[in-house]
């Protein structure tokens, strides 16, 4: 028997949280909590009730963080998808309102911003680029809309990823809101620089989200005991076990909807994902293996990588996800899934061992490469993923070094190749695997906006100044004044070169972009 999750409680957080909507003021607020303890079900129902407000209107767009995504990945994808997909494919032929609610987004764009706005000036650093983006969006919105990004993090973000959204939430116009879901110790919310703007604020007020209050469990044991064949009163002597910590309660309804025992329930919290994983290995040893793949990957995947590192077929996989209680643990979106909550996913990775928990790693940075291959060496979005799990587990930076070395011979899209190079250096990656093939980069490309992206990294990285000098003073005679140029000034700066090769270009700079303070 299937067991719908059920949302209780948390009315004072909805209270905070529908007060702060309707400011008109651009501003984050950030849903601070340990895991289990229900984020992201209240950002869901924040979600809701956005969407069903009648004295204003909100556009909700909700994305998910994995520990691999970077904070530019994730701010390049809100630039260039949000946009793009869902102020107008959202509208176009979904409903009997989609011509009239596309009207009325051409009636608030003129047409020639919307273009500029979403593929306008590619030269900006991404976190300009995002502002630029929703300061036009604020602008051309009615008085009563608003604009409500809802950010999801797996587990963590990335580390040092608080002063990129310092930037952008500080620089926030109005009618335009982030909404955070944050550990308490997250990136964000440990971060004074971020926490102490102004306009930042935290949901619940204080230490974060604390665990069910007694009544609200209550009511949630009298919703499920109508399903269950077991009294309120022999639900909540056991329930009680788990304090109000709403992932365990709702790990044991859909337990006990498998059909469990009520007694072999576990005696607190600690054991709930030991059970879970319990019922998965008694299911079978594939489920078991689909399970670990999953639990390895670490992020949504599609059935294809999945398929390929868990050596089970397509029809395999989704006869496993056909059970009732397997696919309750599994979130599905679109076409890709992943399991339902990062405890499970933890508990599960805890469980192999070091020498398996290698192959696999192994086997997913083959299958992302096989992936990638298939693509014809094009894919920017794979390649990042690589290499932020080599960032992560740094031993496997050998499994892709070669194939680094595939690309850079024979990928000829000059943007992309600017790209691999970027996210390579940036990962750790050695600079010898890339270096015969930027050199003939910059005899060709040199001149081009798209070079700050081989530049910066190569000078971080600690690579030779007189290898990138001409290119460098040549980039420099074009494109001095643009804001990106601020970087390569102090890439250059920094891995100690001149300062006559950027002097005149730094006072230019300066003279068009004094309000920028860093």
């Amino acid at each position: 028997m299937k067991i719908e999750n059920v949302f209780v409680g948390r009315q004072e957080e909805l209270g905070q949280f529908k007060r702060l909507l309707k400011k008109p003021d651009g501003e984050a607020i950030v849903v601070v909590g340990n895991e289990g303890i229900g984020k992201t079900q209240l950002l869901n129902k924040m979600i809701e009730l956005s969407e069903k407000q009648t004295e204003i209107h909100c556009e909700v767009f909700r994305w998910e963080l994995f520990p691999t995504d970077d904070v530019n990945t994730i701010m390049e994808r809100i630039c260039d998808q949000c946009f793009r997909v869902s102020f107008v494919k959202r509208f176009w032929g979904l409903n009997s309102n989609s011509t009239k609610q596309i009207k009325a987004l051409l009636n608030i764009f003129k047409v020639g911003d919307l273009i500029f706005s979403l593929f306008g000036n590619k030269q900006i650093n991404i976190q300009d680029k995002l502002t630029c983006r929703l300061q036009a969006i604020s602008k051309k919105l009615p008085k009563d809309a608003f604009v409500l990004f809802f950010i999801d993090p797996e587990k963590y973000m990335q580390s040092a990823s608080d002063y990129a959204w310092a930037k952008v939430i500080g620089a926030l116009p109005k009618k335009v809101k982030f909404v955070f879901a944050q550990r308490p110790d997250d990136v964000l919310f440990m971060s004074q620089q971020f926490m102490s703007l102004p306009n930042v604020t935290s949901i619940p007020k204080g230490a974060g989200l604390g665990s069910l209050k007694q009544k609200d469990v209550n009511n949630w044991i009298k919703i499920i005991s109508e399903k269950l064949s077991y009294t309120y009163k022999e639900l909540n002597e056991v329930i009680s076990r788990y304090k109000g910590h709403p992932y365990s309660i709702q790990a044991a309804f859909d337990i006990l909807g498998e059909g469990t025992n009520l007694r072999d329930l576990p005696m607190d919290s600690s054991g709930v994902a030991e059970l879970q994983w319990g019922k998965i290995c008694g299911e079978s040893p594939e489920a078991m293996r689909l399970f670990e793949t999953y639990a390895m990957f670490d992020r949504a995947v599609d059935d294809n990588l999945l398929s390929e590192v868990s050596r089970l077929n397509l029809s395999e996989i989704k006869s496993i996800r056909h059970d009732h209680y397997l696919r309750s643990l599994i979130h599905e979106k679109g076409d890709i899934s992943k399991i339902s909550h990062a405890i499970l996913t933890d508990f599960i990775r805890n469980q192999i061992g070091v020498e398996q928990q290698k192959q696999y790693f192994t086997d997913i940075i083959r299958a992302y490469i096989n992936c990638i291959r298939v693509s014809n060496g094009d894919n920017v979005s794979n390649i990042k993923i690589i290499c932020g799990y080599v960032t992560m587990y740094a031993e496997y930076m050998n499994e892709i070094s070669g194939f680094i070395s595939e690309l850079c011979n024979k990928t000829t899209n000059s943007v992309f190749m600017s790209f691999l190079y970027n996210v390579w250096l940036k990962s750790g990656g050695e600079i010898a695997i890339v270096r015969s093939s930027i050199d003939s980069w910059l005899k060709l490309h040199s001149e081009i906006p798209e070079a700050r992206f081989v530049f910066q990294p190569w000078l971080d990285a600690g690579g030779e100044i007189d290898f990138v000098r001409s290119s460098v003073e040549s980039w420099l005679k074009l494109h001095s004044e643009i804001p990106e140029a601020q970087f390569v000034f102090n890439s250059w700066l920094n891995a100690g070169g001149e300062i006559e090769v950027v002097r005149s270009s730094v006072e230019s700079w300066l003279k068009l972009h004094s309000e920028i303070q860093e």
